[in-house]
């Protein structure tokens, strides 16, 4: 069978939860005997981040009728003034459509789809617009009435005449069925790698550390409340640190840089950067802390529950409050500093409740093991394919 994965945005460089997804999948569905190819749309110059198996097509449209790098004032006068009224997501697909719909066209007579499974949102319209002659999944990676609320309304079109919308967990998938009930809806999860090794939670050590790994953003990661967070109980337990492992923007690093400093925490709060070395941050780990408003999964906060990692995150974070079993793998913080403070101040000041968090969070991410997952995919795959998936 012939899969194509579209995710027209950058992938050169870029160490997102969705570009690791996409990857996983391509290579697992060519390692099942299946051709696929992940067409982009990306002007980075550089590689993907994640592994990708070599079997895997990689096709950047934008090579083939690329854009302006420039754009003309009267142009940037027209994006601005649409943003201005909240219209920028159709605005971009008018002035994009010249360049991608013909070369998806193309890649479709090329690449000969028996199926297409549109990654992100603000392609979906694209897709919908390029007319394939073969079935469409839309997945959506994050909460759908976030989606939905910033979706242009080509893409909700889209979207809506998907043959299946796939979403992450089962609060999302009431959502969907809600506001499209003409539309087939899956609910399947992200993997989770079951790792080898686990944390040694016991382990005698001079400090002890409170893990975050995610992209930086203030408005999404909210990155900033842990470290306001921690401030608060940071006298109280002199041996603990907290590590930042990702990259992001740069203005929200300079904020996050100087908060640091105005609380004196430069020699117990680190900013450290992306890795590839992912796992053994998790191994070092005591704590995983997670303050996001929203996630469409939560990929990190899985793979540390893995790892055998007490977690918090924060109850109106639907996907913490799906994952997350209060009390029993982790806790489950009110929103704000004071919140998640308390959870901190809880989890810190009890070695036997974090072992014991540990090695159920470690168990429970068992539901989400590859193998059960990739099957549950391949087996939608081929009843979309063949027109013959009941929902």
């Amino acid at each position: 069978m012939n899969i194509m994965f579209v995710h027209l945005r950058n992938v050169g460089g870029v160490a997102g939860g969705l570009e690791k997804v996409v990857c996983q999948f391509a290579n697992e569905m060519v390692s099942r005997g299946h051709a696929a190819a992940i067409v982009i749309y990306d002007d980075s110059g550089k590689p993907p981040y994640y592994r990708l198996d070599e079997r895997v097509k990689l096709i950047n449209i934008r090579e083939r009728r690329s854009e302006p790098h420039r754009m003309g004032l009267m142009t940037k006068l027209g994006r601005e003034w649409a943003r201005c009224r909240g219209q920028v997501e159709a605005w971009y697909e008018t002035y994009r459509a010249p360049y991608i719909l013909p070369s998806l066209k193309e890649v479709y007579a090329e690449f000969q789809s028996d199926v297409i499974l549109n990654q992100y949102y603000t392609s979906s319209g694209f897709v919908y617009d390029s007319k394939p002659d073969c079935p469409v999944i839309n997945m959506l990676h994050n909460e759908p009435e976030r989606i939905l609320n910033s979706a242009s309304s080509r893409e909700r079109e889209g979207i809506a005449r998907s043959a299946v919308v796939q979403v992450l967990l089962p609060n999302f998938a009431r959502y969907i069925k809600e506001k499209m009930p003409e539309t087939s809806c899956i609910c399947m999860p992200n993997i989770v790698k079951p790792y080898d090794q686990m944390a040694d939670l016991a382990e005698e050590r001079e400090n002890r550390i409170i893990l975050h790994v995610g992209r930086l953003d203030k408005s999404h990661k909210q990155q900033h409340l842990l470290i306001q967070a921690f401030a608060r109980v940071a006298d109280k337990y002199p041996q603990w640190n907290v590590e930042f492992w990702g990259s992001g923007n740069e203005t929200y690093k300079k904020e996050l840089l100087q908060m640091i400093s105005k609380l004196h925490l430069e020699h117990r709060v680190f900013l450290r950067g992306a890795t590839h070395e992912i796992l053994q941050k998790y191994m070092n780990a005591d704590i995983f802390a997670f303050p996001s408003a929203y996630e469409g999964f939560g990929l990190a906060l899985t793979e540390a529950m893995s790892a055998g990692l007490p977690v918090i995150g924060y109850k109106s974070c639907r996907a913490c409050s799906d994952i997350i079993k209060d009390g029993e793998t982790g806790l489950l913080a009110e929103d704000g500093v004071k919140g998640l403070a308390e959870k901190l101040d809880i989890l810190m000041g009890d070695q036997k409740m974090r072992i014991e968090m540990g090695r159920c969070a470690r168990k429970d991410m068992e539901r989400f093991a590859p193998e059960k997952i990739w099957d549950q995919w391949e087996k939608v795959i081929n009843l979309v394919v063949s027109n013959k998936l009941v929902m």
